[in-house]
């Protein structure tokens, strides 16, 4: 069973009323939860997607399900807490080892790739202002994938966790900012 199939079942526990069941067997204890609900629901621990889904749509399991994320709402609360810090660190851990990669660049390179790891972050910076001005001025809205780049290279260039929360919102702030 791949994370794909655990989330497409927490996708069918959450559209029937059950949203900590469903974040919790789409995060890291998924395994765990799925042997939790097989086993309320009279299944092998190893049951199949497809038997657990079946299981899941029949209307006279509701009543289980509801009882089981009643019994473990801590423990499902937790596993889906782990697995939002989880995701957290890993953008952080990647955004830190960018930072790093490029201080250890500019002061182990020689003169070129110094003189270039100097100029490409401001250059990214600068560009990334003018994208988000033009768009703002021509009223162009930017797509996703250009917010993206945009929030990746202010997160870069600026660092620090409130500038990581920040970007985002900011970026989209920036591009619809002034239309109605």
């Amino acid at each position: 069973m791949n994370l794909g199939e655990l989330k497409d079942i927490g996708i069918q526990l959450a559209k029937i009323g059950l949203p900590i069941l469903g974040t919790a067997i789409g995060g890291p204890a998924g395994l765990a939860v799925r042997a939790l609900i097989a086993g309320k629901l009279g299944l092998s621990a190893d049951a199949n997607p497809a038997q657990i889904a079946t299981a899941i749509s029949d209307p006279a399991n509701l009543v289980k399900l509801q009882e089981l994320q009643n019994q473990h709402e801590e423990f499902l609360v937790n596993a889906a807490s782990v697995a939002y810090q989880a995701m957290l660190k890993a953008q952080t851990d990647d955004l830190a080892s960018a930072r790093n990669l490029a201080q250890i660049d500019i002061s182990h390179g020689n003169a070129l790739t110094s003189a270039l790891s100097a100029l490409v972050r401001p250059i990214w910076g600068l560009g990334s202002f003018v994208v988000v001005a033009y768009s703002y001025w021509q009223h162009v809205p930017l797509d996703g994938s250009i917010k993206d780049i945009v929030s990746i290279v202010l997160q870069f260039y600026f660092g620090g966790k409130i500038v990581e929360a920040v970007t985002p919102h900011l970026a989209e702030a920036l591009a619809t900012f002034g239309r109605k």
